[in-house]
C-alpha cells in the first residue's frame, strides 16, 4: 500500500481496505471517533482524517486523543470495598488473542517522535537495594522473591470493578507500574485495564458462573472502583494501597478498540500527605515514533495462569520474564513470556540497573500472539500524550 502525503483516512480506506468485515468494523469506528474529535476541537472532520505514522503503527489524531475518565468514589469507599475476600476473588481481564489482520500495515515512516523521550525514573532512598537474579528467567515466568526493594516497590496489583448493565459487579484485576512524573502519582497499565475497548475489540470475556442471559457490557465501558497495592505478594501489602482518581486512555483504544492503543495511565490520589512515589520509587519511561527493538528486558506481571492456560497455584505471585523485543505484525512489539491473564498492563522495562532500581518502560503486556508471546503497543504519540494528560493532573 502506498500512501501519499495528504491522504485521508476515507480515500485510502475506501481505496485499499475492501469489504472484509474486520476492515469495515475499523473503519466505521475509526470515522466515529475521527468525527467525534473534530466536534469536539469544532474543526472539519477531513483534517481529522489525515493519517499520521508514528513508528510502522497507523494513527489518525481523532484515536490519539487522550480520553479522560474522572472518578467520583471516595478513596475511604474504594478501600472498604476492596475487603481481602473481593481482592481473592478478583478475575484477571481478558487477554484476547491477538490477530494478524487486526490493524494495516506497511505505513510511511513518521515525522512525530523522530527522536526518542526517555523520562529516568526517581529511587526511593529509604528502601534497600536488590540485585539482579543469578540466572534470569528467560521465557519461562519465575516467581520475584526480593520484596520490599525497587524494581518490585513500582510494581503491583491494579484491581477494578466492571459494571454490567444488569446491575453486577465483576471484581477484576491488572497488573500496574508507578511511573515517573511531577505530579508522583501516576500508574501505567494497559488501556483494557481501565476500559473494555471500542467495537473493534470484541466482546468481553466474561467469568463462568454467571447466571444464564447475562448481557455483555457495551463497547468502550469504564472499569470503577480501582485500587492499587504496590509490591503485593501473599504477605501481604508493604507499601499500602492506593486508590485512582482519573484514568486516561486514547481514543484508539476506547472509542475503536485497536491493540497498538491499548495502553493508559491513571492518577492516583495521595494516602494523606504522600505520594505513590515518594513510597515506592518509579521507574522511567521511554516514548518515540520509530520502531525498535530491546534486549535484555524485565517483563513483570501478577498472572493467574500461563499462556498455556494452565493455572497457577498462587496468582498473588510477583513474576517475571526476561529476553529480547521483537517487531509482530509491523504494528507491535513482542515478546517470548508464558505469563497469562492477570499480567495484563505489566510493564517490560528495559535498561533496568539494579543499582538504582530502574529502567525505562519501553511496553505493557497487551495480548498474546499466536504464538505464544506477549505483545506490547509502540509506546509512540498516543502513549506520549497519555502520559501528559496523567503527570499534569
Amino acid at each position: 500500500m502506498v500512501v501519499e502525503e495528504g491522504d485521508t483516512l476515507w480515500s485510502i480506506a475506501e481505496q485499499h481496505l475492501g469489504s472484509g468485515t474486520q476492515w469495515q468494523t475499523i473503519y466505521s469506528a475509526a470515522k466515529a471517533a475521527i468525527e467525534k474529535a473534530a466536534k469536539e476541537h469544532q474543526r472539519p472532520s477531513s483534517e481529522y482524517g489525515h493519517w499520521i505514522f508514528p513508528g510502522t503503527a497507523l494513527r489518525f489524531p481523532g484515536l490519539n486523543t487522550p480520553v479522560v475518565h474522572r472518578l467520583n468514589e471516595s478513596s475511604e469507599k474504594v478501600k472498604a470495598y476492596w475487603t481481602k475476600q473481593r481482592m481473592q476473588a478478583a478475575k484477571p481481564a481478558h487477554q484476547p488473542e491477538q490477530t494478524e489482520h487486526e490493524q494495516p500495515a506497511n505505513p510511511a515512516p513518521s515525522e512525530v517522535l523522530r527522536n526518542p523521550l526517555q523520562i529516568p525514573g526517581t529511587a526511593a532512598p529509604h528502601l534497600p537495594k536488590t540485585s539482579a537474579p543469578e540466572h534470569p528467567a528467560g521465557a519461562a515466568a519465575e516467581v520475584w522473591s526480593s520484596h520490599e526493594a525497587m524494581p518490585a516497590s513500582t510494581v503491583g496489583k491494579l484491581y477494578f470493578v466492571l459494571n454490567l448493565p444488569d446491575g453486577q459487579a465483576l471484581p477484576g484485576s491488572c497488573t500496574a507500574t508507578v511511573v515517573a512524573a511531577e505530579n508522583r502519582s501516576t500508574l501505567w497499565t494497559a488501556g483494557h485495564c481501565v476500559n473494555t475497548g471500542g467495537p473493534v475489540a470484541g466482546p468481553v470475556e466474561l467469568p463462568e458462573g454467571l447466571p444464564a442471559g447475562t448481557p455483555q457490557p457495551p463497547a468502550g465501558t469504564w472499569y470503577s472502583t480501582f485500587m492499587f497495592a504496590p509490591d503485593h505478594s501473599p504477605s501481604g501489602d508493604p507499601h499500602g494501597t492506593w486508590t485512582a482518581n482519573q484514568v486516561i486512555t486514547p481514543g484508539g483504544w476506547a472509542d475503536v478498540g485497536l491493540r497498538a492503543f491499548d495502553v493508559a495511565a491513571l492518577v492516583l490520589d495521595p494516602n494523606g500527605d504522600e505520594r505513590v512515589a515518594d513510597t515506592t520509587g518509579s521507574q522511567g519511561i521511554r516514548f518515540s515514533g520509530q520502531l525498535a527493538s530491546f534486549t535484555d528486558v524485565y517483563a513483570f506481571g501478577y498472572p493467574t495462569s500461563l499462556l498455556s492456560g494452565e493455572a497457577l497455584e498462587n496468582p498473588e505471585e510477583l513474576r517475571y520474564c526476561t529476553g529480547s523485543t521483537r517487531n509482530v505484525f509491523f504494528v507491535l512489539n513482542g515478546l517470548d513470556c508464558n505469563m497469562g491473564q492477570g499480567a495484563s498492563g505489566g510493564p517490560w522495562i528495559s535498561d533496568l540497573q539494579f543499582s538504582r532500581g530502574w529502567g525505562y518502560i519501553v511496553g505493557n503486556s497487551s495480548a498474546q500472539v499466536l504464538t505464544g508471546s506477549f505483545t506490547s503497543p509502540y509506546l509512540g504519540l498516543e502513549a506520549l500524550l497519555v502520559y501528559n494528560a496523567a503527570r499534569n493532573a
